[in-house]
């Protein structure tokens, strides 16, 4: 029960209820093909990053071979305002894909244009290299600016990639794909997620979305499913397939024209 879970954020109870009480309604809203989906969606997204695993290996030798669990870091790092999915194509994967092969073929991530965040695509790159040189991989740069889902050809702030995972989503997705031990302490909120949770999306609290109040949000949807006796990235998953098809995002997905640097 939520007066019974410890929060971190801000976040009144009210807002925490009626946060909860949305999700579950969501929940209850989805039809049985949703459930159904909701329940291999993440097996089904472990399974592209296999296919995705076999085409980069083929031909290489095994010292440049990478695992499932290093695509699967990949295919996450790029996910942040993408959709998974979109006309029927798998949009996630295949901007994973065109990295992965663009550096198979000994490109850099100057050398192809960004289809993810800069920073995603930067960092998509740096951990390639750090796996096949065995060198981390770090550097500094400025960023290029963002407004409204466009560059505005400004220079934006300093920046610093590493080749490691990092933010909430992108840790949950991982975690959530790679479906072992650790998976069902992490649940992936994105933009739709938030749209679930929040009845008013220009309030602060959706707009920003800060690590203490995703870890709430976060355990919420840990402790309905429980109630629900789902797990809880299937849970997560059965509510995302009902409010991205019938909602507007908090955020919309990034629509971000291709960008050579």
């Amino acid at each position: 029960m939520i007066n019974e879970l410890t929060f971190r954020s801000n976040m009144n109870l009210e807002l925490l209820t009626q946060g909860r009480e949305r999700l579950k309604s969501f929940y209850m809203e989805a039809n049985p093909q949703q459930k159904r989906a909701g329940k291999i969606w993440y097996l089904k997204a472990r399974a592209h990053c296999t296919a995705l695993r076999i085409a980069y290996n083929k031909g290489l030798p095994k010292y440049k071979k990478l695992t499932k669990d290093q695509i699967i870091k990949l295919v996450a790092v790029c996910s942040p305002r993408l959709r998974w999915e979109n006309a029927g194509q798998l949009i996630n994967i295949k901007v994973a894909r065109d990295i992965l092969m663009h550096f198979k073929a000994g490109g850099d991530w100057d050398t192809l244009p960004f289809n993810c965040l800069e920073h995603n695509h930067r960092k998509a790159f740096a951990m390639l290299k750090t796996w096949q040189t065995g060198k981390e991989c770090v550097y500094t740069y400025n960023s290029l600016e963002v407004k409204g889902g466009a560059y505005t050809g400004n220079i934006g702030r300093k920046m610093t990639v590493r080749p490691t995972l990092s933010g909430d989503k992108v840790t949950a997705f991982y975690y959530n794909i790679q479906q072992k031990e650790l998976c069902t302490n992490y649940v992936t909120i994105d933009t739709w997620m938030l749209s679930a949770f929040f009845a008013d999306p220009n309030i602060k609290e959706a707009k920003t979305l800060t690590n203490a109040r995703y870890a709430d949000i976060q355990n919420i949807i840990i402790d309905l499913a429980a109630e629900l006796n789902e797990r809880p990235e299937n849970l997560q998953a059965i509510i995302w397939l009902v409010i991205s098809g019938r909602e507007v995002p908090t955020k919309e997905p990034l629509t971000i024209e291709p960008l050579t640097a």
